[in-house]
């Protein structure tokens, strides 16, 4: 009978704990809760009993709060939200151990400052590009006369160009800009010749001679471009220009290779002869500029002119006939070509360095010759002349 009442008093007070717990997890918290307040059954009361409770029964802190102990017992059941003070000290004063992780607001500011440097201008009004190229170039000069619609003489000219070329280009608006470039070298010493068809339309050369050539070449052209379109870090450009090619050789060490359609190898002693040419024309194109990478560092830049109506102007003096000419008129075309691969430091977008390759070729026919030999003067048509250049080249420029 003992037993049996301890067990009855075991399992109440068990009971008692277990529904006192879970009563006190079904409540919710309170701004006062303590280790023991599963014990005290005063929240169970009515409210109005509560009051009186609470008002006899101050509890041990209450006396340095200055809020009155019915408006705290009141809102005991809810939870302060945090004050604006507390809000500021956490902004303003982050904990010990914030550095280990990434602010969100943080995060969205370096994703911003990211897109504006993606978003930067091609260029604003008042910018000046200066530009510097070395032009490697494998070229050659070639001209022909004509009798009657049959070619008579030709004349090859090796011209392997170093190039040295300076380009400035200033925008003056947001989508105008001008620029002017200058190019000059001279041509290594090669073996050129000269092939002479006494009878028109024979193939065989009846004279072929050969002789050590040197020379210079230089050009010059001004281009205004209009920027039709951009996207981001990519653009497209047209534009309008003039362009202008000089070269002259000179001529020594010759050797007959053909004499009356027979071989010789016999030397051309006292050569000394000379020739120039000039060519001119206007050239319209359109160039263009896009990424190559996320980043702006590395970018694809190409351009294409086409000059619809080139002019040239010749003359030369052959010194072992004392002869002098003069060879104009005809009209042609040309082309000018490039693309090339630019890399801007990150940290300096405004140095660039670039590696391309490029493509320049000029061509006329149907002029006019006329020579002057000791006295006489006869006339041949100047039948087609043709100036090709084509190289890589790599540079550095700078935006001020």
């Amino acid at each position: 009978m003992a037993k049996f009442a301890w067990v009855c008093s075991l399992t109440f007070v068990v009971v008692l704990v277990l529904g006192g717990c879970a009563i006190s997890h079904s409540a919710g918290p309170t701004s006062h809760s303590g280790r023991y307040d599963w014990l005290n059954l005063d929240k169970y009361k009515k409210p109005a009993e509560r009051k009186k409770v609470a008002a006899k029964q101050p509890r041990r802190y209450e006396w340095r709060k200055p809020e009155k102990k019915e408006e705290v017992t009141e809102e005991a059941g809810r939870e302060e939200p945090p004050r604006p003070e507390q809000k500021r000290v956490v902004a303003e004063k982050p904990g010990r151990y914030d550095w280990l992780r990434t602010r969100p607001e943080e995060k969205e500011e370096v994703e911003v400052v990211e897109e504006e440097v993606d978003r930067e201008p091609l260029g604003k009004k008042g910018d000046l590009d200066l530009k510097f190229d070395y032009w490697m170039t494998g070229g050659e000069q070639v001209w022909s006369a004509a009798h009657y619609g049959w070619k008579v003489s030709e004349l090859v000219y090796p011209a392997d160009t170093n190039f040295w070329v300076f380009t400035g280009e200033y925008r003056f608006a947001d989508r105008w800009s001008v620029d002017a470039s200058y190019g000059f070298g001279d041509c290594d010493k090669k073996t050129g010749s000269d092939s002479d068809w006494v009878t028109p339309g024979d193939p065989r050369r009846s004279h072929l001679s050969i002789f050590d050539t040197t020379g210079d070449a230089s050009f010059w052209m001004v281009d205004l471009y209009y920027r039709f379109w951009t996207d981001n870090r990519s653009f497209l450009d047209a534009f309008l220009g003039y362009q202008r090619n000089e070269n002259s050789f000179k001529m020594t060490n010759g050797q007959w290779v053909i004499y009356d359609y027979l071989p010789d190898s016999t030397p051309i002693f006292g050569l000394n002869s000379t020739y120039e040419i000039d060519y001119q024309g206007v050239r319209v194109g359109v160039r263009g500029e896009t990424p190559l990478t996320r980043n702006p560092e590395w970018t694809l830049e190409g351009s294409v002119a086409y000059l619809p109506k080139v002019e040239a102007e010749a003359k030369g003096y052959w010194n072992l006939r004392d002869m002098r000419f003069r060879q104009s008129g005809g009209d042609g075309d040309g082309i000018d070509a490039y693309v090339a691969v630019n890399y801007r430091p990150h940290n300096n977008p405004n140095f660039t360095l670039e590696l391309g390759y490029r493509y320049m070729e000029l061509e006329t026919s149907g002029g006019i010759s006329r020579s002057d030999e000791m006295g006489y003067i006869w006339y041949a048509d100047w039948h087609k002349t043709r100036c090709k250049f084509d190289g890589i080249f790599f540079g550095l420029g700078y935006r001020f």
